[in-house]
């Protein structure tokens, strides 16, 4: 950083600094030779050529560099006219906070004869608020100069307060001058302005855009016109075969490529995103749904004319620099330095752009915990385990940004990406040999967030707790907190409790206070071999919603019940269109248990059934009604009869099989083929008290079917 810092003292690049500044220019570059050991000039007398401008040759990061402190507040290098090489290298954690400086960016002018490439900026925080201002996390103006394979991530605000108002883009300024070039570029950064604002550029009287793109809001702030995706206001110049997604707010003259009061310049190729924009105008290029967008996996349809395009800006056509990704992907870049997926080391682990982070391992299962509210920020002290589990993201996690939280992390919670099984070695046991299985699991804790399964399950869950904790993959799924779609295989549950207060135990929660839907529990069991525990195959104590769910895993606790170990005490607490088959249930005392749930108290139990041919009670306050015998709960082929109602609320959620079967879910995605395979045999109305009975235990604790 101190070598970053002297480069304002030899703004040429040529190694030779004014008399003035020699002393701070060599402490930076101790013991350096003349010439700076750049190239002899080749003549007789070895005349040392001059050197030709500045590369990185390491990242750099101002939050954590030695030397970070001295540049807490980063003054713009001045009129920069020589070649800034990146090298593929980034610079992260800058930092301006500035009101007098009128050019606002690591480089505050890039002038004619300057060019940067291959320069990564992660995690800007700028901040301008002089009249008049042009920010960019890059340079505030580009003067004629190049910028190629450059990026920003982070947050920028130019709010100056004043008639003129400031000019704000992602990753510069203001460009002008015909020979001005912005190519294989992009910026992720959230920018706030009072006057012009774009996602890349802000101002553009002139010069080229090529093959760039735009991800991050635009945000207006009081006094803004002028707000656009990709560049606030072109009056001149060009843009080609770029795009903008990011959101737009909303001012006079917004748009989603570029601001409406658009004053020339041409649009070839170019497109702005009509749904994540907000935006149905632009001065030009052509607006497009997400689905056209992302569905061309090679340069075809309207990524045609982008084969091959003119990056380096010498006239001649090459090799199109970008890549397209899946069918569900946005293109990315791939010119020089920049990788496949157009952002060097960094994953998104957003990549269907729904909000929701993706869950590929164990490993990433677990660190939910440290992140409760879903929003990919892990609480303090537990970041380091957090991001070893997600390594090398993108800003934000990659979720997209909204105008209403431009400057925060704006994920809403996770969803599975595939299969988890706890049982790694897939020896049929989960014990410490297995590796990275989390033998006995911690159940997850009060989670606030959204929780979806997309169909996926997680299988083999192992869980022993001694003492007074709710217990399940989550100990508790919190007041507003949604957990959908998913499935769990043969879970084993099990609890010592003491005490006098109660304590949930389900395979999915311990508790619930929020929204259960779509999901299910296949085989295994949940047991609290302790008084004052509340056990449920599914969720040990319901407080909130369950929907659509079912389970058939074996319960034993001192509440139980096969769906729920009780369903509170307040009329909205619900369980609506669900059921419950447990492989078997047995209670501890004398106390409230049922084949759906132990005991509904005040709770509402809708539409919701239990086999009464191979169990008794459905619980204590379950209307006996509910209670239905195996043919009853099967023979239905579709919504008829005692499933009339089920597709009221969530639509065409269960699929019903054959007319010896029970439904089994296909929301969000659920596979009912798995779901069927997975069911415990049909025994009819046969007696199953042979396989209720174990050593030790008294016959008065077991409910058998008659």
């Amino acid at each position: 950083l101190t070598q970053l810092n002297a480069i304002r003292w030899d703004t040429d690049g040529n190694g030779s600094v004014s008399f003035v500044n020699v002393a701070g220019y060599a402490f930076a570059f101790p013991g350096a030779s003349s010439g700076m050991g750049c190239p002899d000039g080749g003549d007789a007398n070895q005349t040392p050529d001059t050197c030709a401008g500045y590369e990185l040759t390491a990242d750099l990061d101002f939050a954590t560099d030695d030397d970070a402190s001295s540049y807490a507040n980063w003054t713009p290098i001045g009129s920069y006219s020589s070649t800034f090489q990146g090298n593929g290298r980034t610079i992260s954690n800058l930092r301006i906070d500035n009101s007098t400086n009128l050019w606002v960016g690591l480089f505050g002018r890039l002038e004619s004869s300057g060019r940067i490439e291959g320069l990564g900026l992660l995690d800007v925080n700028l901040s301008a608020s002089a009249n008049g201002a042009y920010v960019g996390a890059l340079a505030g103006d580009l003067r004629g100069g190049v910028v190629i394979a450059s990026y920003s991530t982070g947050s920028l605000t130019a709010d100056s307060s004043g008639a003129t108002g400031a000019r704000a883009g992602g990753l510069l300024g203001r460009m002008r001058g015909s020979s001005a070039r912005l190519a294989a570029s992009f910026s992720m950064a959230a920018v706030s302005s009072d006057g012009l604002g774009g996602g890349l550029v802000g101002r553009k009287p002139d010069g080229q855009i090529v093959a760039s793109y735009a991800t991050g809001p635009v945000r207006a702030l009081a006094g803004a016109q002028n707000l656009g995706g990709l560049v606030g206001l072109q009056s001149g110049g060009g843009i080609t075969a770029s795009y903008a997604r990011g959101a737009v707010g909303a001012a006079t003259g917004a748009g989603g490529l570029t601001g409406t009061a658009n004053r020339g310049g041409t649009y070839r190729a170019s497109y702005w995103n009509t749904e994540t924009s907000g935006q149905n105008a632009s001065g030009g290029g052509t607006g497009q749904t997400t689905g056209a967008l992302q569905a061309p996996t090679s340069a075809t349809d309207i990524y045609e004319d982008w084969a091959k395009v003119d990056v380096d800006g010498d006239g001649l056509a090459s090799e199109s620099p970008w890549h397209f990704g899946s069918s569900s992907q946005y293109p990315t870049l791939n010119y020089g330095v920049l990788d496949p997926e157009g952002f060097p080391q960094r994953t998104d682990y957003d990549i269907d752009d729904d909000g929701l982070i993706e869950i590929y391992t164990l490993a990433q299962l677990n660190a939910v915990r440290w992140d409760l509210d879903g929003n990919g920020a892990p609480t303090s002290g537990n970041a380091a385990a957090y991001f070893q589990a997600f390594p090398n993201r993108t800003l934000d996690m990659g979720c997209p940004t909204t105008i209403a939280d431009a400057d925060d992390n704006d994920c809403t919670g996770y969803e599975l990406a595939n299969d988890l099984d706890f049982d790694t070695d897939n020896d049929g046991d989960v014990d410490a040999d297995d590796p990275g299985s989390y033998a006995n699991w911690e159940p997850i804790g009060y989670y606030s967030s959204t929780f979806s399964g997309d169909g996926h399950t997680i299988s083999n869950l192992n869980i022993y707790k001694q003492g007074r904790s709710s217990t399940g993959l989550f100990s508790t799924v919190g007041s507003g907190a949604t957990v959908r779609a998913l499935g769990l295989i043969n879970p084993t549950v099990r609890g010592l409790t003491t005490g006098n207060t109660p304590v949930g135990m389900g395979a999915l929660a311990g508790n619930n206070e929020g929204t259960i839907v779509g999901c299910y529990v296949v085989g295994g069991s949940v047991s609290a071999e302790t008084r004052q525990s509340v056990v449920g195959g599914l969720v040990g104590g319901n407080g909130n919603l369950v929907r659509s769910s079912y389970s058939t895993a074996a319960v034993r606790g001192d509440t139980v019940g096969g769906l729920a170990g009780a369903n509170a005490n307040q009329p909205t607490h619900v369980v609506r269109n669900s059921y419950a088959v447990p492989s078997s249930v047995s209670k501890l005392r004398n106390n409230p248990f049922g084949a759906l749930i132990g005991t509904a108290w005040n709770g509402t139990v809708e539409n919701s059934y239990w086999d009464k041919t191979r169990h008794g009670p459905g619980g204590a306050n379950v209307p006996s009604n509910l209670g239905k015998t195996t043919s009853e709960l099967q023979s239905p082929a579709t919504y008829s009869g005692i499933y009339a109602a089920w597709d009221d609320t969530d639509g065409d959620a269960w699929d019903f099989g054959a007319d010896y079967q029970y439904p089994v879910l296909k929301y969000g995605g659920l596979d009912p083929a798995v779901q069927f395979a997975a069911q415990p045999p049909d025994f009819g109305s046969a007696s199953v008290s042979q396989q209720l009975i174990r050593p030790g235990q008294a016959m008065a604790q077991l409910q058998i079917p008659k």
